[in-house]
This record gives C-alpha cells, sequence and structure tokens, in this order.
C-alpha cells in the first residue's frame, strides 16, 4: 500500500507575504461618504462642459 503523508510532513505553503496586510492608516475614520446621484443626461453634459479641469464632485462640491 501507499505511504499516508499528513499535512505536518508536505512542503508548507502560504507565509508571510512583505507588504501584506491591512495598512498603519486604515484605523481612521473615513472623513468622506460615497453617495451617487441620478441627473439628466443633459444636466451631466452641462457639468462636464463646464468644470474643466476638475472633477465632476469637485464642481459641484463648489457650486454648494
Amino acid at each position: 500500500m501507499g505511504k499516508i503523508i499528513t499535512m505536518n510532513q508536505t512542503k508548507q505553503r502560504g507565509g508571510k507575504r512583505i507588504g501584506a496586510g491591512r495598512k498603519p492608516g486604515v484605523k481612521k475614520a473615513r472623513n468622506k461618504i460615497a453617495r451617487s446621484i441620478t441627473l439628466h443626461r443633459d444636466t451631466w453634459q452641462m457639468i462636464e462642459s463646464k468644470r474643466g479641469e476638475k472633477s465632476p464632485s469637485k464642481y459641484i462640491e463648489s457650486k454648494l
């Protein structure tokens, strides 16, 4: 019959990977909340044409 091999006798897999795990800053609370808005296509086109180099979020935020 064949030899029975246990997990302890086989080559170990896994282990520590450099850079793996949570980063130190993850413990901090987020200061932004992810939301989405639904606007008519014409409204989005107007925002896109007027926002310039700003992101859509920054443009809308500047108008509030």
